[in-house]
């Protein structure tokens, strides 16, 4: 993939998988009322909200191959990954959605900026 298209591709996964934490961030609110464990509920639910609102922030500046945006991304990304698999012990799709996501972030960072 060129560095471009690599770019991009990254650039349009930060919207999309910020899109998918924040929306699932947003939806845990109604069930706190009804959780067994409340907390836990609240501190998953602002940690998808933070990573999601972050990422889909951040897409842009990826997309203009912007190094604020691909590390902002990136760490928000594996705080929501290390929450995930070492606080809530959930291992599934969406961990290794964004696992998946933080590679492809990766390399845009190591091939540099990019104009597309």
């Amino acid at each position: 993939m060129s560095r471009p298209s690599l770019t991009l591709a990254t650039a349009i996964a930060a919207a999309v998988v910020g899109s998918l934490a924040l929306i699932g961030g947003l939806a845990l609110w109604p069930a706190l009322a009804l959780a067994a464990r409340p907390r836990e509920q609240a501190a998953t639910s602002i940690v998808l909200v933070v990573s999601g609102m972050v990422n889909v922030t951040a897409s842009r500046g990826i997309r203009h191959g912007r190094a604020r945006a691909v590390l902002a991304s990136g760490i928000f990304t594996s705080v929501f990954i290390v929450y995930s698999a070492l606080v809530i012990h959930d291992t599934g799709e969406f961990f290794w959605l964004h696992a998946v996501y933080l590679v492809a972030l990766l390399a845009v960072h190591r091939r540099g900026p990019a104009t597309i």
